[in-house]
């Protein structure tokens, strides 16, 4: 029975995973692999779609991640493992880049009305360089429900 639900996890997770090029073919393995993670519940990113076009249009490959389906340990690292930059909104996402590869980034977009520097410390001891966009705009807040 465990392993059923684990095969259905792993599934989910990659089944919720897309991945965007540009239409011409100009992506190649040249090019960064930037990680857009979304959350629905709570600290998503209001603009993922916007923010999605604007990287395959200078020519990134974008894959977008949701790991509020459940996704299993093993599944979160192989999906992270070819990500050259991770954004997401600030929370436990951004814990799930330390499996992404030393010398990578991260952008994490705290939209809180506060800031916690835990995530810079383990990126940074890592050796990831890690952003943190405070956004203090109501316009890219996103209250808890």
């Amino acid at each position: 029975m465990q392993k059923k639900q684990a095969d259905k996890r792993v599934f989910a997770c990659i089944n919720s995973t897309k991945i965007y090029t540009s239409d011409n073919g100009e992506n190649d393995a040249n090019n960064l692999v930037i990680g857009v993670l979304q959350r629905y519940r709570n600290r998503y990113i209001l603009n993922a779609e916007e923010l999605i076009n604007a990287l395959v249009k200078q020519k990134y490959t974008v894959k977008f991640l949701n790991f509020d389906v459940g996704c299993s340990l093993p599944t979160t690292a192989k999906l992270l493992e070819d990500v050259d930059v991770l954004i997401s909104s600030h929370g436990n996402g951004i814990g799930d880049a330390i499996f992404m590869a030393p010398k990578t980034s991260v952008l994490s977009i705290d939209s809180r009305f506060y800031t916690e520097p835990w995530f810079t410390y383990v990126h940074t001891a890592s050796g990831r360089r890690f952003y943190n966009f405070e956004c203090v705009s109501s316009d890219c807040q996103v209250a808890d429900i």
